[in-house]
């Protein structure tokens, strides 16, 4: 009966622990034109991070607002992400780059100050159970 007992109190722990969520709010500033679509793409894997939107956990685009934006992701299970931003000017569902490598479209992500590829160890962000709502500030870089 004993273990019995400790088996269903492990697996509840376990159940309890794999629909734990958190609720991510980013928010954009200095967006500059309404053509287009912003991406905003959370990743939580440094796989794809930042511009490949097929690897992203979840991605969203929406109609640009002159000034700033935000859109809050919910039910994100807790663990550690990174958000990136993209301004689609021209909607054909990826992040244009040059012959280098260098997005032609603007950029950002979370944590990033300065010009320059962001790595996901960088921009990353936790969600657990002592903090399960942060609010991002993202702030497009070129």
């Amino acid at each position: 009966m004993q273990k019995l007992s400790v088996l269903i109190l492990l697996f509840a722990f376990i159940f309890s622990q794999s629909y734990a969520q958190g609720t991510l709010e980013v928010q954009v500033t200095n967006v500059d034109s309404e053509k287009g679509r912003v991406l905003f793409m959370v990743f939580s894997e440094s796989s794809g991070f930042p511009t490949k939107i097929e690897k992203a956990y979840k991605v969203v685009r929406l109609s640009p607002k002159i000034g700033q934006m935000t859109y809050t992701f919910r039910n994100l299970p807790f663990g550690n992400y990174a958000v990136s931003i993209a301004h689609d000017s021209n909607e054909n569902g990826k992040v244009d780059t040059n012959f280098i490598g260098i997005p032609r479209e603007r950029v950002g992500a979370s944590n990033q100050t300065t010009f320059g590829k962001p790595s996901f160890n960088k921009s990353r962000i936790s969600l657990n159970r002592n903090q399960k709502s942060k609010k991002v500030v993202i702030k497009f870089i070129n």
